[in-house]
């Protein structure tokens, strides 16, 4: 009985070993990349540190950087345009010319076409552009819809969406709050007459 538990350590322990030596074994470019890693790599198409990297810069290098495109210019790609980063107030390619980005509705920079004023659905490509509007809206600016407007809840003295514009929600004949428009002052009263 003893001899059956001795080897059947001795087993373990062997797999064990092979286990650690084909992990250790493995070159560092064929490790799995965690999806974290993967998502970062993805998103911010970073290049990674090698010696080659961090050599001292060429006479081909700063040909490079400077042919890199200023406001305006045409491009193929992000990295042709001067100073490049991701999600940053820089230059970016944006169909075919060096444009600066533009803040989203999170605080993010994105390309002009694809730069959003609202979480979608509310903010659709190019909405930051087009509208010049940031993510909630502020009392007097533009919204198409009530949770635009910063801090709206509904039927609370908030603003509301109100004919297309961030307004103080008004206090109806019952002591409960809607738009300005949609407001009944009074019992059976025409709507829009709140004080």
């Amino acid at each position: 009985m003893e001899y059956i538990l001795i080897i059947g350590l001795i087993i373990c322990v062997s797999i064990i070993i092979a286990i650690i030596v084909v992990i250790s074994s493995q070159k560092p470019s064929e490790k799995v990349p965690t999806p974290v890693q993967e998502q970062e790599t993805r998103i911010l198409k970073l290049t990674p540190v090698t010696s080659e990297t961090l050599k001292p810069f060429s006479s081909s290098d700063t040909i490079r950087m400077s042919s890199l495109k200023k406001l305006n210019e045409s491009c193929s790609k992000n990295s042709d345009c001067d100073g490049f980063l991701p999600g940053q107030n820089t230059l970016a390619c944006d169909k075919g010319t060096c444009q600066q980005q533009l803040k989203d509705w999170a605080g993010v920079y994105y390309s002009p076409s694809e730069c959003r004023d609202a979480p979608a659905p509310l903010g659709y490509p190019g909405s930051c552009k087009d509208r010049n509007h940031h993510w909630k809206r502020k009392l007097g600016e533009s919204c198409d819809t009530h949770i635009a407007c910063d801090g709206y809840m509904p039927l609370q003295n908030t603003l509301t969406c109100d004919t297309g514009t961030c307004k103080q929600a008004k206090k109806d004949w019952i002591g409960v709050y809607y738009s300005p428009s949609e407001c009944v002052g009074k019992a059976f009263g025409p709507k829009g007459i709140c004080i």
